[in-house]
This record gives C-alpha cells, sequence and structure tokens, in this order.
C-alpha cells in the first residue's frame, strides 16, 4: 500500500485535493491538525490540516476487452468521477487554497528556514519585513527596500564602508541593522526631512512674511479633523507669544459648525469670522490683514466648482504666501486617500496632514500614500488634547508617529536618539 500525505489550511481543501490525485475510492487513514512547531508546519508553509490517504488495495485490476471490428484489446478505463475540464478546478476554495500554500512555500523557499521563528538560514533578522506588511506597507513599495537593504546587511564590511563613502541612500547614516530603519531613512530622504531636521516648511504653523501674516488653510473630507487642527495650532502659537490670531471659516452650512467655532474662540482666545461672499472676503483681509496668523477652515469635500471652493480661490488668488494642507485621517483606506488626493491636485502645493493617528495602529498607508515624495507631510495629529497632540513634520516625527513599534525591543534599531530626538 503506497501512503500519501496531503496538506491544507482547511480540511476541505485538503479532502479537495486527496479525491482529485487519487480518485474517489482512496482510503483516508488518518487527519490531525498541524501543530505551529513541528516539521509538517515547517515543511508546508500555511497548512492547518494533514491527511494521511492511499488507494484501496483491494479495488479490482482494470479491465481489457475488445471492442467490436478490432482485433487488438486495448485497456478499458475504469469507471471514475466526471474529471473538470483541463485547467478547471471543481470549486473556487480549492483553487485558493492551492495558490495560498504555493505562494507560502515560495515565500518559504526565498526566506529560508532560521533557527529562530523570523530569522533565514543565514541569520538575517526578517520580523521587521513581517511588521510592516502588517502594519500596511504595501508589499510592491517595500520590496525594493527589501532588496536593496538586503544587499546591504548581507555585504562585507569593505564593501559596507565602500558605500558608505559613496554616501547614497540610507547606508551611510544607518546605525542599525534592521530595515524598519532602513525603510524609515529612505522615506526621510523622499520627503525632504533632514536627519533630525526640521523641513523649512513643514511647520503648518508658519512664520510671518513680510506682505502679510502667515495664513495656513485645511481642506480635506469631513470628520477629518480639520477644525481641531486649527485649534491645536492656534493654541499652541499662543503659548509661544503669538497672540493676535483670527480664524476664517467657510463651513457655514454645516449645522453647528459656526457655533463650534465661536465657543472654542473663548477658550482659547482668538477671533472668528464666517466668509459667504468675495465681499466677505475683501471686509476680512482689510480687517485681519494684521494679524499675526490667519487659519481657514473649509466645508468636506471642497470641490473648485463649489461655492466654498470658488470663494477659497479668491483667498488664494489675494494671498500668494497662503499654505494650503490636505487634511486625511489615517484610519481610511488607501484607495479612498489617493482618491482624494487625486481630487486635490487643483489646489496649490502638495501638501498633506495625517490626522486621528490614535485610532488605528495600522499606519503603513502613510507611507503608501507619500514614499515617492509628491505629496509632502505637513504635520501629524494623535488625538484630542489642544494643543499637544499636534506634531509638525521631521525626521522625528515620521519616527515617533509611524515607525516606532509598540514594544521598543523588538525594534532592532542601535540608534538612541534622531538628530537628539528619537528615543
Amino acid at each position: 500500500m503506497q501512503l500519501r500525505k496531503f496538506h491544507g489550511r482547511t480540511m476541505s481543501g485538503t479532502l479537495a485535493r486527496v479525491r482529485r490525485q487519487l480518485g474517489s475510492e482512496a482510503l483516508i487513514l488518518e487527519t490531525h491538525t498541524i501543530k505551529p512547531n513541528s516539521a509538517a508546519a515547517r515543511m508546508n508553509p500555511g497548512a492547518r490540516y494533514e491527511i494521511t490517504a492511499a488507494l484501496d488495495p483491494g479495488r479490482p485490476a482494470p479491465r481489457r476487452t475488445v471492442p467490436r471490428g478490432a482485433g487488438k484489446p486495448v485497456l478499458e478505463p475504469e469507471p471514475s468521477a466526471p474529471q473538470p475540464p483541463a485547467g478547471v478546478y471543481p470549486d473556487p476554495q480549492s483553487l485558493l487554497e492551492d495558490l495560498a500554500q504555493l505562494r507560502a512555500q515560495v515565500r518559504q523557499l526565498l526566506e529560508g528556514d532560521g533557527n529562530q521563528p523570523g530569522e533565514t538560514a543565514s541569520g538575517i533578522d526578517l520580523r521587521d519585513y513581517h511588521e510592516l506588511i502588517a502594519m500596511g506597507v504595501d508589499h510592491q513599495l517595500l520590496a525594493p527596500h527589501f532588496r536593496q537593504w538586503l544587499a546591504w546587511r548581507t555585504a562585507s564590511p569593505a564593501i559596507r564602508q565602500y558605500i558608505a563613502i559613496l554616501g547614497e541612500g540610507p547606508a551611510p547614516v544607518m546605525q542599525g541593522e534592521s530595515l524598519r530603519e532602513w525603510l524609515w531613512l529612505a522615506w526621510a530622504a523622499n520627503q525632504g526631512l533632514p536627519f533630525g531636521g526640521e523641513s523649512p516648511s513643514s511647520s503648518a504653523a508658519g512664520d510671518s512674511v513680510d506682505d502679510g501674516p502667515s495664513m495656513l488653510g485645511l481642506v480635506g473630507p469631513t470628520g477629518g479633523g480639520k477644525s481641531t487642527t486649527l485649534a491645536k495650532i492656534s493654541s499652541k502659537l499662543r503659548r509661544e507669544g503669538c497672540q493676535n490670531n483670527v480664524i476664517l471659516t467657510l463651513d457655514t452650512q454645516r449645522f453647528g459648525a459656526t457655533e463650534q467655532w465661536r465657543r472654542c474662540a473663548k477658550l482659547i482666545g482668538l477671533d472668528v469670522e464666517e466668509v459667504v461672499s468675495p465681499e466677505d472676503v475683501t471686509v476680512c483681509m482689510e480687517k485681519w490683514g494684521r494679524s499675526d496668523w490667519i487659519g481657514i477652515d473649509t466645508p468636506g469635500g471642497m470641490t473648485p466648482d463649489s461655492e466654498a471652493g470658488r470663494l477659497y480661490g479668491s483667498i488664494v488668488a489675494r494671498c500668494p504666501h497662503l499654505e494650503t494642507v490636505l487634511v486625511i485621517p489615517s484610519t481610511q483606506q488607501d484607495g479612498v486617500s489617493r482618491h482624494q488626493m487625486q481630487q486635490s491636485a487643483w489646489l496649490p502645493g502638495r501638501r498633506v496632514l495625517f490626522s486621528k493617528l490614535d485610532e488605528t495602529n495600522c499606519h503603513g498607508g502613510i507611507v503608501n500614500l507619500t514614499m515617492d515624495g509628491h505629496w509632502k507631510i505637513s504635520g501629524f495629529t494623535a488625538g484630542r488634547r489642544i494643543p499637544d497632540d499636534w506634531e509638525p513634520a521631521s525626521s522625528k516625527s515620521l519616527w515617533s508617529q509611524v515607525f516606532k513599534p509598540s514594544d521598543p525591543s523588538a525594534a532592532q534599531v542601535a540608534r538612541e536618539s534622531v538628530g537628539g530626538g528619537v528615543a
């Protein structure tokens, strides 16, 4: 009797594989669940069940018959279950199970089988790779950086020294050896944020300019955190001595929006003005032209053809030093956020602020949306505390808000500070 073992992620899929390869008359000798640390689990990554099967030894042999009009005997095929056409699986679940197991086996071959979970046979720690994927970083985005990091990680000391002399990529400034640190440094470089420094235009608060007050306009979806972010920035400026602040709100149609701003203004100590027409823009510019800082709140989903969009366009035309920032909740799916970025291409500048970082631990979408550097990150907000839960973009905040692992002991990063910043 010839025994064969079949493995799969579900019992139904494994049984289907037995029927396809041994036929409906196969004997099921044993079924059990695979233990996570067993040899079967290492040889068949992703599999949860193992079935031992064999063909029935008492099955009658195929009969030899002579068809009419023929003098040569032929082998009559044995009756069996109907077979699906070539290339067609009997059910979609079986196809998915086979594909999942094949993908897991290919990954196992690429990564090796180290002595510790997450390690290759050569001792390369791949836990960061799996954690970044689990965090939501797109595999296609991570793959080229992974290959560059792996080449550097396995290079000889002489090659590393030569790479450091060339001064290209993250390699010259790497302090540890983790993939997480490599990707973080590459991201900061694409964002134009020097190691340990601030981007010249990364602070959403801004500085005063000669031709008028510092101005910041926030746009984005409804409920994305625009009003809360403006309140945080204004309160922070007051703490730093910038007292004459004003909010111009174009969000006058949403129920309770203006009243919310007026209550907040009393607590923070700033002025609020409604803008509903082009004449209001002229009046506000004349009235508040000598303010220290002006924040502009807009309704969610503003388009260039909407009434609020035309009003905002008139403000942009009058105030060339106005900084416009797109506010995107980090809780959104990447596809939704990418669509909003495409819809906001008509706005001056390509700056984005990610809000609500405290409401999710899957921050890989932030990396996916801004790794190419086409959109520059202005800052992050995490929480409702005013003004504490707002942080401008820097290499330090990229690490602390997105890349820093929840368990510092698993970071595998030898850097104790980032330019005197990240612990």
